[in-house]
């Protein structure tokens, strides 16, 4: 056929599907201009964002009779490779599809899914969702051709298709933009659409970090800390990790392998898994792991190992994590916790341990079921008990829970955790008389005792979180100051207690690497200093925060936004984390991230990799979190965590050059707060600073800020424990208020808040 003539027959061909189109070797069809159909629409589940989508209309079914089925005739116009890519339903979806005269396949909703939306008019996440699913490549003869789609979900055999493309020509789609729709490049004021495709992994790519990322992870020995930085046992000098959290990315072992090259292109050396348990499963009644899941993180371990990508654990999520189950701890003490969680029932499956594992060593000892069972496995992709394994390189006790959180506010009134109650009413009674040796000293020294207290039973009444301010303690407890020193030292001896002998338990279990306590804050500003003392008790002091977001909780939705932005707040949002770095102990920043929908994203990570880990000396960053093993397009998944967009993995090749080569130096130090024991159990917050405002990620710094967070972006700033004064030096010629400008005493940087630029 001559060309002219293919082409007539083409458009033709293309003419009896309705909205077809052709550019550029992709043909683009949409779904509600099937050749044939048989669908059933359903009002509420077309009450949809018609607007995003690509037609403003979608192909959709819902009935509880029958299958869906669409047909699309079309022609080819050259034999070639083509990719399917088909924006459909995803959510809870079954869908399959055949070419032509070929057979019936399956649509794999839980492999390659992007730019998934929420199209709900109500906001609602149920299943009015849309994706673009990269079904699969396949060679098409030239001439016509027949796609069927049957819808043939679970209930109300439900599906819905947007719009689909076979492309012959590399064409990734993003969201309802055609072909060939922005091929204009933008101008330096416009936005632009970042829509990739899997990584080539040229390795002549100049954005390739992989150089510096010596393989495999492990060749020098454990990590281990050394006064307040992290090295290797036979490295030369310090080393900082730069990393994310991650889970394990890769439907194949060749597709971990892919992931674990594309994240060491990217300049990261750590992968933090939250939580190993999610990654492996619960211990069965033998005490063992779900073979497959294991034999997967398994493999994922070897892959980042092979790339010298070295691996942090957060084994336990004590809040959120539901790891126990019943058998793990005494019946009583079950059934207490499970009446304690309202949101899971203990007859049908796990829960959680909340902020109790704290308290209770029974629980404590659960928990560690699964550390002594992960530790002593032994990976067969690397021949390794992780125990004996230097590229796990860090191991935390648990994530984000400690005893001065607000969570263990319910043991005060005794109707949850009665037994746990009277246990700890009875253990402050015995530290107070062992304090003070009786009743009358106790007195004396709280100034009466309070309503609750019952001495000669030996039980003192509890405080919670909402009691620890910042100038002394609030609500029944104000003017008991001593009182209230006297119990954030007993709950920081109870964390302590259970702090040292999990780290011991490691260390017996074989483990030779960094142990961290967790991440976490207290509920109250008077007990900050404790919290950050019990932290101590490990290698490393470990924090997370977050700044931006907006309303819908860790989901994007409409509403309100955070817009501000740290350029004119030297020191606030992600950076104050910086005011609790601990003197002779590493520091790290193991889950970070300003939040979408905040304009202001971008700054984020150069701000943790040219203050936090070059001015300030931290040692290890994580971003939180990465979802896939490429950049997403958009908001990935509507998360308000994720690290595979322009604003952060986009951004790590430049900021892990300058991290691994040392391009910032760390600063001097300017501030060095020394705190005894009488600071840190004064029942108030002695330097004035907690991370005790702002919202359930996001915190912000208050107090009467003694030390201002400005200095941050001067030089170090940290807190020892111990007597003597504290040190610090000028800030004055530093910081210029008039014009708004701080000068960071390396010389290599400079904020010019006022106008917001660095």
């Amino acid at each position: 056929m001559k060309p002219m003539a293919a082409l007539a027959f083409w458009l033709g061909w293309c003419a009896a599907v309705w909205g077809a189109e052709w550019s550029g070797g992709t043909l683009w069809i949409e779904g509600e201009g099937a050749t044939r159909s048989q669908v059933t629409p359903h009002a509420w589940y077309d009450s949809v964002l018609v607007d995003k989508l690509s037609g403003k209309a979608w192909a959709s079914h819902f009935d509880e009779q029958r299958d869906g089925m669409l047909e699309f005739d079309f022609a080819v116009p050259a034999t070639a490779e083509y990719t399917f890519w088909l924006r459909a339903n995803p959510t809870a979806a079954k869908l399959a599809y055949r070419l032509t005269d070929r057979d019936w396949r399956e649509v794999d909703f839980s492999g390659d899914v992007r730019g998934t939306l929420n199209l709900a008019t109500d906001g609602k996440p149920d299943l009015r969702f849309v994706a673009w699913i990269k079904v699969g490549s396949f060679k098409l003869d030239a001439g016509p051709q027949t796609l069927s789609l049957r819808m043939h979900s679970d209930a109300q055999h439900h599906g819905a298709v947007d719009c689909l493309a076979l492309s012959s020509t590399g064409f990734v789609p993003s969201g309802a933009t055609r072909p060939g729709e922005h091929a204009e490049q933008a101008r330096p004021d416009e936005w632009f659409a970042v829509i990739a495709d899997d990584d080539p992994l040229d390795p002549s790519s100049v954005i390739d970090m992989s150089a510096l990322i010596e393989a495999p992870a492990g060749k020098f020995g454990f990590l281990r800390r050394r006064e307040d930085c992290l090295e290797f046992e036979q490295g030369e000098g310090p080393v900082k990790l730069w990393g994310v959290g991650a889970p394990p990315l890769g439907d194949s072992p060749a597709g971990m392998e892919r992931a674990a090259k594309w994240l060491r292109k990217h300049g990261v050396n750590l992968v933090r898994q939250h939580t190993v348990i999610d990654a492996v499963g619960l211990l069965d009644v033998e005490g063992r792991f779900d073979p497959q899941r294991l034999d997967r993180y398994d493999r994922w371990f070897a892959a980042l190992k092979a790339e010298g990508i070295y691996t942090a654990w957060s084994v336990v999520y004590p809040h959120h994590g539901a790891f126990l189950q019943r058998g793990d701890v005494p019946e009583q003490l079950f059934d207490a916790l499970d009446r304690a969680d309202s949101a899971r029932d203990g007859r049908r499956g796990p829960i959680v341990a909340n902020d109790y594992i704290n308290l209770d060593q029974r629980i404590q000892d659960a928990a560690w079921r699964y550390f002594e069972a992960l530790l002593s496995h032994r990976n067969p992709y690397t021949q390794l008990a992780y125990c004996d394994d230097p590229a796990l390189a860090i191991l935390e006790i648990q994530n984000e829970s400690n005893v001065f959180f607000f969570t263990l506010n319910t043991l005060l009134t005794g109707e949850q955790m009665p037994e746990l109650a009277k246990e700890m009413r009875r253990r402050f009674w015995k530290f107070a008389n062992d304090k003070y040796g009786d009743e009358r000293a106790a007195v004396q020294a709280w100034d009466g005792l309070s309503s609750g207290d019952d001495w000669k039973k030996g039980e003192l009444a509890l405080m919670g979180a909402h009691h620890f301010g910042a100038e002394g303690p609030l609500y029944e407890f104000q003017g008991k100051t001593r009182r209230c020193g006297d119990y954030i030292e007993f709950l920081a001896e109870v964390q302590r207690t259970y702090y040292k002998r999990r780290v011991q338990q490691m260390r017996e279990a074989g483990f030779r690497g960094v142990t961290v306590a967790t991440a976490w804050r207290a509920g109250g500003p008077a007990a900050s200093l404790a919290n950050l003392y019990c932290d101590a008790a490990a290698d490393c002091i470990d924090r997370h925060n977050y700044f931006g977001g907006g309303d819908g909780g860790h989901r994007i939705a409409p509403g309100a936004v955070n817009r501000d932005t740290h350029l004119d707040q030297p020191g606030r949002g992600l950076l104050s984390v910086g005011m609790f770095q601990a003197a002779h102990r590493p520091f790290a920043y193991s889950e970070w991230s300003q939040m979408p929908p905040n304009p202001w994203k971008a700054e984020a990570a150069p701000l943790i990799a040219f203050y936090g880990m070059g001015l300030q000396g931290w040692d290890m960053s994580c971003h939180f979190a990465l979802g896939g093993p490429r950049l997403g397009e958009g908001w990935p998944n509507e998360s308000k965590y994720a690290t595979q967009t322009p604003h952060y993995l986009g951004q790590f090749p430049a900021l892990a050059f300058a991290i691994h080569n040392r391009h910032f130096s760390e600063g001097d130090v300017v501030a060095l707060r020394k705190v005894g024991a009488s600071d840190v159990f004064s029942g108030r917050d002695a330097l004035g600073q907690a991370l005790a405002g702002g919202g359930h990620d996001a915190k912000t710094l208050v107090g009467r800020l003694a030390t201002p967070p400005e200095a941050l972006a001067v030089g170090r700033v940290l807190i020892e424990f111990g007597e003597g004064p504290s040190e610090s030096a000028s800030l004055e010629k530093a910081i210029d208020q008039t014009r708004r400008v701080i000068f960071a005493n390396t010389g290599e940087l400079i904020w010019r808040y006022g106008e917001r630029r660095i």
